[in-house]
């Protein structure tokens, strides 16, 4: 009779365990990898106004009301406004991918599905830092019909 009872226990463990595991493989990478670069990125300005040059941002035009920048901090969470004299004496590495292995993406929307047709797109006002296996949703304060354009990496 016990061993009817064994048989059944180990047979009921084992979906558990390896729910568990696989679970387990997904979230804990994220709990010990952590992005340490921040970011610096600008809404609303006009397209081709702002690079980064040797690290240091520059502006093409002068339309400097409607442009704000702001700092993303990766530990924290935070947002942080930046004017555009303080934005320009940060040392920024402009490429996709920072230091660390993390990059910038956006998340996709999906529209439903009617039969056999799948609609889907890409969601501009959500953003994501991805990298090393992990990812984690970025909480921006990007409004639907601002533009955002990533500035940088901001290297300390």
């Amino acid at each position: 009779m016990e061993s009817k009872n064994i048989s059944l226990i180990i047979g009921t463990l084992i979906p558990f365990l390896m729910i568990v595991l696989v679970a387990g493989s997904i979230y804990i990478p994220g709990i010990f990898i952590q992005p340490q670069y921040d970011f610096l990125y600008a809404l609303n300005a006009p397209q081709g106004e702002l690079k980064v040059v040797n690290g240091v941002i520059a502006r093409s035009g002068e339309s400097a009301s409607k442009v704000k920048f702001f700092i993303y901090n990766v530990r924290s969470g935070e947002v942080t406004g930046v004017s555009f004299e303080e934005a320009s004496l940060l040392k920024l590495d402009s490429t996709e991918t920072s230091p660390d292995g993390f990059s910038l993406t956006y998340g996709s929307r999906w529209k439903g599905t009617f039969l056999f047709f799948f609609f889907s797109g890409k969601d501009y006002t959500t953003r994501y830092l991805k990298g090393r296996n992990v990812t984690k949703r970025l909480r921006l304060p990007v409004n639907e019909g601002e533009t955002f354009q990533f500035l940088g990496w901001v290297m300390r």
